[in-house]
């Protein structure tokens, strides 16, 4: 369980924090998310919690241009955003640029494009 919060911190954590992540952590985190479903879990609420600091004028038009609920709008962009760095569809470039910020309507703009 600490191991688990470790990769977590590394990989999801350090980055919305400013400190960046070195592409190695970013592939381990990778390949976590791939073969852990409580890795995966655990990126997706750390995710969320940065996609509900998105201004609620972006939330709007990401629920508009999806037909989705605005209470849904996280959930749906960090699935998108978990599963395009599982599915290896996300590169390392895209992962810092868009969570190194901690800026929440950077990473709805980042879940679009991987949609």
């Amino acid at each position: 369980m600490i191991r688990f919060r470790s990769i977590i911190l590394i990989v999801i954590g350090l980055s919305v924090a400013g400190c960046g992540t070195s592409r190695e952590s970013y592939e381990v985190g990778q390949a976590q998310m791939r073969s852990s479903p409580a890795f995966r879990q655990g990126a997706m609420e750390s995710c969320i919690n940065d996609a509900d600091r998105a201004p609620a004028e972006e939330r709007n038009r990401f629920a508009a241009r999806h037909k989705i609920p605005a209470r849904e709008v996280s959930r749906t962009a960090c699935r998108r955003i978990v599963n395009a760095i599982a599915q290896n569809r996300l590169t390392y470039e895209q992962y810092s640029e868009v969570f190194s910020s901690g800026d929440g309507a950077k990473l709805l703009q980042a879940a679009e494009a991987t949609y």
